[in-house]
């Protein structure tokens, strides 16, 4: 049901320049181009389809597209707020970064207006609700008429269309409930598919789910975990917010939090880290089953994304970059035992989430069925047998051992 609903503006722009006696025209031989949003939407593409023609003139720098997403687009404006006002950084703008993310986030980290010299208007876009092609609605009319509730989702909070649907919840009366992305292109998938299949939240929403939500999949959680994350973001600062996260999330191998994901992987407390083992834990919490302390190299890939995000941030030089990319970080020697119980521990885990629906009261004591013993006797038996079968190609095995009444003496 194509419709017209909104027109999207996008501007770009640079950090408020100075006036300077004189400059060549592009002081800089490298300028990145600081999209606030994930690849794939509206702004990425326009920013990628309007370089080539600013790189076509005569003594222009390269252009190098950075995708800063997060918070509705404030992460990434804010970065370009605080660039420095040298001519090697540009923006996109939105009407969501620029217009609505202001009265929506009381903490942005940026001035809309003092912080920004505008430059050109770039794009100007038609707007459109979509539904799935065998939807019984098929206009703007059968929309107006509808009186069940009714999710919408948008690219996230604070975006063109998140505005527009509240617009068309308000002024029609209707009752559609905002379900934020942090993607158009994942909106657009959950659209077609009917259900959350991709998602992406940010770390106020995973914090919102871990202190008081479940893990499902289902647009109704999801919907729950973006309006705690907006009070969450009116109540809390954003370094608070960050420590309750820091303290809550999971690294894998068994250790929830910061500093028992440091004792774990390193043996040391989470003051000690070096930039390497800092950055090796930074890339833990997206996959933490995946990137557990048995497939370290899987997760090193990640680690040096990290390294090379707060260079670009301006967290460390690039001298400490390469210091930190020439020494890989060393696990802590991991008792046998450490090993043989952590796939147990993590469905463990898993099960607690699902039977306290989230909640995790203080009191709460967890006793597994697992024999310690015939569990080392397990796990020395797949690694033989993984280690006899490499020969074939074999590099991973698994083993359950069950009770008759079916509690699990062995997981590994």
């Amino acid at each position: 049901m194509p419709h017209p609903a909104r027109r999207a503006l996008f501007g770009l722009a640079v950090p408020l320049l100075r006036p300077a006696a004189a400059e060549p025209a592009w002081p800089v031989r490298t300028v990145r181009v600081i999209v606030p949003y994930p690849p794939g939407g509206g702004s990425d593409v326009v920013a990628r389809l309007l370089l080539p023609a600013l790189s076509d003139q005569p003594g222009a720098p390269a252009f190098v597209v950075e995708n800063r997403a997060g918070a509705g687009g404030t992460i990434g404006t804010e970065v370009l707020a605080k660039s420095p006002a040298d001519g090697g950084t540009l923006g996109t703008i939105t009407i969501g970064t620029h217009g609505t993310n202001p009265w929506l986030f009381p903490r942005i980290g940026y001035d809309p207006v003092a912080d920004f010299s505008p430059i050109a208007v770039i794009s100007v876009q038609p707007g459109a609700v979509a539904v799935p092609a065998d939807s019984p609605l098929g206009s703007l009319d059968d929309l107006l008429a509808i009186r069940q509730e009714t999710n919408f989702a948008s690219s996230g909070n604070g975006t063109s269309g998140h505005l527009a649907g509240e617009v068309l919840r308000v002024m029609g009366g209707l009752p559609l409930v905002h379900v934020p992305y942090r993607s158009s292109g994942a909106a657009w998938a959950d659209l077609q598919a009917r259900h959350v299949v991709e998602g992406g939240s940010t770390i106020t929403q995973q914090l919102a789910r871990n202190l008081f939500l479940t893990q499902d999949q289902t647009l109704r959680r999801k919907v729950q975990e973006a309006a705690l994350a907006i009070e969450i973001e009116r109540r809390v600062k954003k370094d608070q917010i960050l420590a309750l996260y820091l303290d809550r999330v999971y690294f894998g191998a068994g250790a929830y939090g910061l500093p028992n994901a440091a004792r774990t992987y390193f043996g040391k407390p989470a003051s000690a880290l070096t930039l390497p083992e800092a950055a090796l834990l930074a890339a833990l919490p997206k996959a933490p089953t995946r990137y557990a302390r048995s497939d370290l190299d899987t997760a090193l890939p990640r680690s040096r994304k990290v390294l090379r995000d707060m260079r670009l941030e301006g967290w460390i030089t690039a001298k400490q970059e390469a210091e930190a990319l020439a020494a890989p970080p060393k696990l802590a020697p991991a008792t046998p035992a450490d090993d043989d119980f952590g796939y147990a521990l993590d469905f463990a885990s898993q099960r607690v989430r699902e039977l306290t629906r989230g909640g995790t009261p203080a009191d709460l004591v967890v006793r597994l069925t697992i024999d310690p013993r015939l569990q080392a006797e397990g796990a020395a038996a797949i690694r033989d047998a993984v280690a006899r079968g490499k020969a074939q190609g074999a590099t991973q095995g698994a083993l359950v051992a069950l009770t008759p009444g079916g509690a699990i003496r062995v997981l590994v």
